[in-house]
């Protein structure tokens, strides 16, 4: 958290809003601030800054070009080297129905 960011919420912690004025402005700021005080007491610093590695749920084996048992993978903390490298189209792997699914 910013410095800024850390004396905005004293202020208004304090009841004393920067300026004087608590408008909608300042509430979108206070919500995205707590936001991230929120993913921070989640999922720590470590996890907080990356949200390019969700979780996401694995239900197709490439190798063996048919569906396995669901499996869900955290890709920030998964030590199996899993990573997303594109995005594919479900007709090119023999998945039909794809909205269904």
């Amino acid at each position: 958290m910013s410095a800024a960011d850390a004396a905005f919420l004293d202020a208004f912690d304090s009841g004393a809003p920067e300026g004087g004025v608590f408008g909608h402005r300042e509430h979108l700021r206070l919500a995205w601030i707590l936001m991230a005080l929120a993913i921070i007491a989640l999922y720590g610093l470590g996890l907080a800054h990356d949200l390019t590695q969700p979780r996401v749920r694995a239900f197709y084996a490439i190798d063996q070009r048919g569906y396995m048992r669901p499996e869900d993978i955290d890709l920030a903390t998964s030590s199996g080297g899993e990573t997303i490298v594109g995005r594919e189209m479900p007709a090119n792997w023999d998945i039909q129905n794809w909205d269904a699914k």
